[in-house]
């Protein structure tokens, strides 16, 4: 049986990186006892995939693994499992039983959407209907273009059809402390096709404007990932059944 595995990401294990949050779980489906599955051949390793792999220091209440169980009692079961050996600032959220030849999330996410609000006393997202507006000028443009860097070259890329949404409004993270906090919040393309990173967005808006994006300054929230389902974007966890 194949499930999804919702989990958040907090405080300090932001700055944890995806490989150890791999090891991580596989340590802790053994110590919650769950009946996972293993490949066959001279290295089994546990069925496991993540739907993509979160940047170091951003936090996060929307992240995916699917994992495959050779047996389980119920939804609810195995996330109390897993809690009940987590560490401070993991938790898993919800599980849910995937159709027996439904596609692992990383091969079906298409957009993911963040907030970003000020930290260590920043006073630049203040003004949220300013904010807005200048979201509107800014969308409202021809193109966006930037400069995107990999590792073997640079190219040219628009984002203007590649940002699904974009606004400026209050936001609460209880686990980070944050309350009804100024911040921006957008939905982008992510995944294999074109995965748009928060910072691709913040430093094309703030330098239209003549302000500069220090990521030291501001926090970066992914809230949830999403497919896409006859032309409607639907989360990652509305894709499977409790059971």
């Amino acid at each position: 049986m194949n499930v999804r595995i919702k989990f958040a990401k907090h405080g300090s294990m932001k700055f944890i990186g995806h490989l150890d949050i791999m090891r991580f779980f596989q340590k802790a489906i053994i110590r919650a006892g769950l009946d996972i599955a293993y490949s066959e051949g001279y290295n089994p390793h546990q069925i496991m995939s993540f739907a993509q792999p979160l940047s170091v220091g951003v936090v996060s209440d929307g992240e995916y693994m699917d994992i495959t169980l050779k047996s389980a009692s119920s939804s609810a079961d195995i996330v109390n499992r897993l809690n009940d050996v987590s560490v401070e600032g993991i938790k898993v959220l919800d599980c849910k039983l995937l159709l027996e030849k439904a596609k692992n999330s990383m091969s079906i996410i298409e957009a993911a959407k963040y907030a970003v609000y000020e930290k260590n006393g920043m006073n630049m997202l203040s003004d949220i209907d300013c904010l807005n507006e200048k979201i509107r000028s800014f969308l409202n443009k021809d193109s966006i273009i930037i400069s995107k860097k990999t590792k073997k070259s640079e190219t040219e890329l628009d984002l203007k059809p590649l940002i699904y949404d974009f606004k400026a409004e209050k936001i609460t993270v209880e686990d980070e402390d944050v309350h009804d906090q100024n911040a921006l919040i957008f939905t982008v393309s992510a995944g294999s096709v074109a995965n748009i990173k928060p910072d691709h967005i913040l430093n094309a808006f703030f330098n239209e404007y003549g302000m500069e994006y220090n990521e030291i300054d501001y926090q970066v929230f992914r809230i949830d990932m999403y497919a896409k389902e006859n032309d409607n974007f639907i989360s990652l966890n509305d894709l499977g059944d409790t059971f």
